[in-house]
């Protein structure tokens, strides 16, 4: 049975980490653009929250001063009884951004992404074909809350000396989404995404990708 000294231990316990940061121009309704990272910590290492919040707070002073951004952190425990079984943080940044800042903005956030992801120990591998689908139907899900699982597959490239996927997404109103995994060093626990509306794609025809 677990102990009350037990039970704060396991407070202090991180056992996955995912970071969602998304980009926006100013006269855009919905981000447009998002880099995720998904880390599962290992049970003997203790994951830097302060380092990796240290990192996101110094972001904002290299944006320009026309950017907004706000930072949401939530951490959940779940568990049955005594026993918490599973530790979470959940952290967003999203960066609202002129049309003329938004290359700069989402350079910052693949540097940013890099930095954090050397918190925490990773490797790079190939991941099969079914695994890529529903990984990134997930993160799609995870950043545009949508049906997930209505989401067609519209074409795909696999890179295994990269290693890397890059798969295309269409919903039921054919919003298209571009989603690479592995788009830092291979690594699959991270991820860069892009969304464009239908009358978008129509207008931005070779654009996209």
């Amino acid at each position: 049975m677990a102990t009350q000294a037990d039970a704060r231990a396991d407070l202090q316990r991180l056992d996955q980490v995912r970071l969602v940061m998304t980009v926006r121009r100013i006269a855009a309704s919905t981000a447009e653009d998002a880099l995720v990272l998904s880390l599962d910590v290992a049970r003997d290492q203790v994951f830097d929250e302060r380092g990796m919040a240290d990192l996101i707070s110094a972001v904002p002073g290299t944006l320009g001063q026309q950017t907004l951004w706000s930072l949401s952190v939530r951490r959940s425990h779940v568990g049955l009884g005594e026993e918490l079984n599973e530790a979470r943080a959940d952290v967003r940044l999203d960066v609202v951004t002129p049309t003329n800042d938004v290359t700069a903005a989402r350079s910052c956030l693949e540097g940013l992404l890099r930095e954090v992801r050397e918190l925490a120990r990773w490797s790079g591998r190939d991941i099969p074909r079914d695994e890529a689908v529903a990984l990134a139907r997930e993160l799609v899900d995870a950043v545009w809350p949508t049906d997930a699982e209505a989401l067609r597959v519209s074409d795909e490239q696999h890179r295994p000396e990269a290693p890397s996927w890059t798969l295309g997404l269409v919903d039921s109103s054919s919003t298209r989404f571009r989603v690479v995994l592995g788009a830092a060093d291979g690594d699959p626990h991270t991820a860069r995404l892009r969304r464009r509306g239908a009358a978008e794609v129509a207008d931005s025809v070779g654009e996209f990708g």
